[in-house]
């Protein structure tokens, strides 16, 4: 290479599309992944030079890449869907890392079509079981058109460890998909809440994904408890979502009282000290203790504010003491200097 095409190739100047797009790989991807950052730059320019020379092809490619390296260098979402533009119409783009070796940019624009599908869900409030549902289910069916592609994005960023398999992603989707439902069911029907559980659990169990599946099981037990009420003697189903306990004085005789008459002993535990309280009547107790509170504060406060006025006025007889006193005292000093 002569001095004149070395200065080209390390300034851009005098360079062709072509050499523009060369320049790219030999300036920043191939000298490894910390450069990768600086290709964005680089393809730009390197399209910017294609739609000067009347070439959309090499542009819409270089535009491609400037996203792909965008992308994998911040992980910012913008370059996944300006990249996901690029894709359509071209067959292949090089893989990430290589000059040589490509991968199929309709694989790719798929995966990207549920990645964006993905974050759409992501972004729906996790108290809105309903809307969740209808996403996560979205998202699942988005995987199950790529489910035998591995994942090209996802690892250099993902949310979490399902980053090798589009399957592993649809089988997530579905389990959360279920658990939002088993919200949604919860409320009314705690038996279909269960049965949706067991749908989320199978599901996180073929995802491989051990933290979702702990935590469904585990409501999944709770979910299924009855428990009778110490207060309405009405039984009910699912701990912490329609009975609670609390604490409480339980005596051996209380126990045995509740025995005599039949009724249901586990209401009463004397071990923890607790009593079984359902929803309505748990917020009924919280209802009252909120209102003697309250005017337990407004008591107190009124309290305070007579001892704060008598405060302020023995403070003020005290400062009137003192300013007696100290012209007193001035008086006598007076006396005194003039003897």
């Amino acid at each position: 290479m002569g001095f004149f095409d070395s200065i080209k190739k390390a300034t851009g100047l005098g360079l062709n599309a072509e050499e523009h797009y060369t320049r790219a790989w030999e300036k920043s991807v191939l000298l490894g992944a910390a450069k990768y950052g600086e290709a964005v730059a680089l393809f730009q320019a390197a399209a910017a030079k294609a739609d000067e020379a009347g070439d959309p092809a090499l542009a819409q490619r270089a535009r491609a890449n400037a996203h792909l390296y965008g992308f994998v260098a911040t992980g910012k979402a913008e370059h996944l869907v300006k990249l996901r533009e690029q894709l359509d119409g071209l067959e292949q783009i090089e893989q990430v890392g290589s000059r040589n070796e490509a991968i199929s940019a309709a694989d790719l624009a798929a995966e990207l079509d549920a990645r964006l599908t993905e974050a759409a869900a992501t972004g729906v409030s996790e108290r809105d079981h309903a809307a969740r549902v209808k996403a996560h289910g979205a998202a699942a069916s988005a995987f199950k058109r790529i489910f035998a592609n591995p994942l090209l994005t996802y690892r250099y960023h993902s949310p979490d460890q399902h980053k090798e398999s589009a399957q592993s992603r649809y089988f997530l989707h579905e389990g959360l998909a279920a658990w939002h439902a088993a919200n949604v069911a919860a409320g009314r029907d705690p038996d279909a809440a269960s049965g949706e559980l067991s749908r989320a659990m199978q599901h996180f169990n073929q995802a491989g994904d051990e933290s979702w599946s702990q935590r469904t099981n585990g409501w999944s037990v709770k979910l299924k408890k009855r428990r009778t009420c110490w207060v309405c003697h009405r039984e009910f189903q699912g701990e912490d979502l329609h009975f609670e306990t609390v604490s409480a004085e339980v005596t051996p005789y209380a126990l045995a009282v509740i025995a005599h008459l039949g009724q249901d002993v586990h209401s009463l535990d004397p071990a923890q000290q607790q009593a079984v309280l359902c929803a309505p009547c748990a917020s009924v107790v919280r209802g009252l203790a909120d209102i003697i509170a309250q005017r337990r504060t407004e008591e107190l406060r009124s309290e305070m504010n007579v001892k704060f006025g008598q405060m302020v006025e023995a403070i003020t007889d005290l400062q009137g003491a003192v300013r007696t006193l100290a012209s007193r005292i001035s008086s006598l000093e007076s006396v005194a200097h003039r003897h």
